[in-house]
């Protein structure tokens, strides 16, 4: 009976609440217990909760409102995005040991040259070697031309070399195409023709080497057009004189031959023997600190290496090289220090640049590094790491259009590069660019099928489209059995 009455006076309490205007909660009824008391708030939004879970259970569709879902849509991309940006941190620090394999093989290049030009239009690079002598290597670091040679001067097309006081013509595969036959190079072939002096006589010759006009050419008039780009020494008409051998030159010779076998320990002992009988023997030095920086002396290899820059200061590669040490022992700002330092000397040393963004961006100097990623850009307009990393930090500071630039760049450059394309997705959804997002998912998963995050943020990006329904969730699905941390949140709140 008292129960009841206790309905009989819900029904009256409800009535007068709603003839004083006051709006009722039409999923809501009081709910008394056995002793007719009203149940705590606590306990009505618990009875409250359970209700919404049965009638959502037993519902065909979601009774969610529309804020609702697309606020669980956002956190859902917060925590993903969140996600991809700690892969690509991983994926930065797993890459440090191959990029530190690469920068050993870098140190080994930058070992064998005193000087390292920019890219010509053939794609090689002028190397002057430890001697002074002049070749060119490839982008792989090939040496095309051997690194043989007292000048060269640029040819339209072809090198004219000067070998032993006598000038010749090699061309881009490293192929003598003219013989050494000449006492000077004085104008290359811009205008179809070469002017070369043979045997005190001016001429004009053809890309064969055959001579075009017999007769001799005043030399003032053909000097007064020289070729800009040859190298301002003097010109070598008689055969060049060796230089006298260093003290300590065997000694040198046996250290450098072990160390490119990989025998570091006898590298260093025969490199012992060669600075003590020449302490000013700034290349033995070098040597001695690549071979313990292999070893990982690193404090021996800093040593080694300070020597090396005081008795030759201009020496880029020792700056270079003792910054991967300091890299090594996290010493990012003496990093920066010597890639400076290595870039003073060499303006236009790409590698140096992209070193020290490494630098800058472990130390949270993002702006910095970008500049820096630039420079390298600069002067390796096809550096993909460059372009990658660049993007990376642009990511970071939210500049998503400028983000999205540059990993369009890298899949340019490298169209099979899975990574960046899952990455541009990202910058595309802070774009608002669905399509685009779910577009360069799925260029990411034909190249990487087992990419749970690709999966998992073109599912997201479906659930946007009411008639993607069931390909996102099968999208969903398909991210965690892949491993997706995320992916089973989402299915059980929209794919029931």
């Amino acid at each position: 009976m008292k129960n009841r009455y206790s309905s009989i006076w819900g029904s009256i309490i409800i009535f007068i609440l709603i003839v004083s205007g006051i709006k009722v909660n039409a999923q809501y009824v009081p709910v008394y217990d056995n002793k007719g008391k009203v149940r705590s708030p606590a306990d009505r939004a618990a009875e409250e909760g359970r209700n919404k879970r049965i009638i959502n259970s037993n519902s065909s569709s979601n009774s969610r409102s529309t804020w609702e879902l697309e606020y669980d849509r956002k956190e859902q991309m917060k925590l993903r995005n969140e996600e991809a940006r700690k892969k690509a941190a991983d994926a930065e620090r797993a890459d440090d040991a191959e990029r530190l394999e690469a920068a050993k093989e870098e140190k080994k290049f930058k070992a064998r040259y005193r000087e390292i030009g920019a890219t010509d239009e053939n794609g090689l690079r002028m190397v002057t070697d430890l001697t002074g002598q002049y070749g060119f290597v490839n982008r792989d670091n090939i040496e095309i031309i051997c690194t043989c040679y007292e000048e060269f001067t640029y040819a339209n097309g072809y090198y004219g070399l000067n070998l032993s006081g006598s000038w010749g013509f090699v061309d881009k595969d490293g192929k003598t195409v003219i013989s050494f036959l000449y006492d000077k190079i004085i104008r290359g072939f811009e205008t179809g023709t070469a002017t070369v002096v043979k045997d005190g006589k001016t001429i004009l010759i053809d890309k064969q080497g055959n001579e075009v006009i017999n007769k001799t050419i005043p030399v003032k008039s053909a000097t007064a057009n020289a070729s800009k780009n040859t190298l301002n020494k003097p010109a070598a008409t008689t055969v060049a004189k060796a230089a006298p051998q260093k003290a300590g030159t065997a000694d040198y010779n046996e250290g450098v031959e072990k160390y490119n076998k990989n025998d570091f320990k006898g590298a260093i002992t025969a490199l012992n023997k060669a600075v003590r009988i020449n302490p000013n023997y700034e290349i033995a030095w070098f040597y001695r600190a690549l071979a313990k920086d292999e070893l990982k002396d690193y404090t021996g290899a800093i040593a080694d290496y300070n020597k090396t820059i005081d008795l030759h200061s201009d020496f880029p590669g020792a700056y270079y090289n003792r910054g991967l040490v300091k890299y090594e022992l996290k010493d990012y700002a003496g990093t920066i220090a010597d890639m400076t330092k290595a870039v003073g000397v060499n303006p236009k040393d790409f590698e140096a640049y992209f070193k020290r963004a490494v630098s800058k961006t472990k130390l949270n100097d993002m702006t910095g590094a970008i500049s820096d990623y630039t420079k390298a850009i600069e002067f390796h307009p096809g550096y993909v790491d460059a372009y990658l990393n660049r993007a990376n930090r642009k990511y970071e500071l939210k500049d998503y259009a400028g983000a999205a630039s540059d990993y369009t760049k890298v899949v340019e450059l490298n169209p099979r590069h899975a990574e960046a394309y899952s990455y541009r997705a990202s910058t595309k959804y802070y774009l608002k660019d669905f399509t685009g997002t779910v577009t360069d998912c799925t260029k990411a998963i034909a190249l990487n099928p087992k990419d749970a995050d690709s999966y998992y943020l073109r599912g997201n990006t479906k659930l946007l489209f009411p008639s993607e329904g069931a390909s996102a969730c099968a999208d969903l699905k398909m991210a965690l059995s892949l491993g997706s941390s995320n992916a089973s949140a989402v299915i059980k709140m929209y794919c029931n």
